[in-house]
């Protein structure tokens, strides 16, 4: 039979605090994952607007770490333990929402100069409505870039939140499979790629739209 151990518990061999140790690195898994969101890439725009200067000095920065850059979708292969490589230490996925202009215009050529990949999260009916928004010509060569993987952001960027408050059960229902199914469907059918990914719009996702 055991008895309680009454000595001391041996000296930690680091004294840093738990929170500032890295994660040891295993075969399986990387050390460190970062997950980096953009919108616009101007000098002057929303709050949400980073300049092209700062875009180009995190990738640089992060290329000169020796981190890996992954779209999203290969990202969750990898954390899922379906891709048959060497897990990369450092991980980071770049992503871009709604589909600014200067994702093509800024971001698309840095990409290239650094060979770092990104995925665009795109709301379909914002859409060469404007001058701000990408164009399908400028989506498709992206998609085919092999840099840049192309997901869906809801065909209007409605939040799930005013939908529910808005509608009737039934009727937000039908409205949000439409959201999802929609942009989906369309993103293929003028790309020719499979969507893979989507983006809740506002980042309400637990507590508007789980249940769905």
């Amino acid at each position: 039979r055991q008895t309680q151990q009454t000595r001391p518990l041996p000296a930690p061999q680091s004294s840093a605090p738990a929170s500032s140790r890295p994660i040891p690195h295993t075969p399986s898994y990387p050390s460190v994952v970062v997950i980096l969101c953009y919108h616009d890439l101007a000098e002057k725009g929303s709050r949400y607007s980073v300049s092209p200067q700062r875009f180009e000095a995190h990738l640089k920065t992060l290329k000169a770490q020796g981190f890996t850059f992954l779209t999203v979708s290969e990202l969750v292969a990898l954390l899922d333990g379906k891709r048959d490589q060497v897990v990369p230490k450092r991980v980071v996925a770049i992503t871009l929402d709604d589909g600014f202009r200067s994702a093509y215009t800024v971001a698309f050529p840095l990409l290239r100069k650094y060979q770092a990949k990104a995925t665009l999260f795109v709301y379909t009916d914002w859409v060469a409505k404007t001058k701000r928004a990408l164009t399908w010509e400028q989506l498709r060569e992206m998609a085919q870039s092999g840099l840049v993987e192309i997901a869906s952001h809801t065909v209007t960027h409605a939040y799930p939140a005013r939908l529910r408050r808005a509608l009737r059960p039934d009727a937000y229902r039908q409205r949000w499979l439409w959201e999802l199914q929609t942009s989906k469907t369309e993103l293929e059918q003028r790309l020719g790629v499979v969507i893979r990914g989507l983006a809740y719009p506002c980042l309400l996702y637990t507590s508007d739209a789980a249940d769905e």
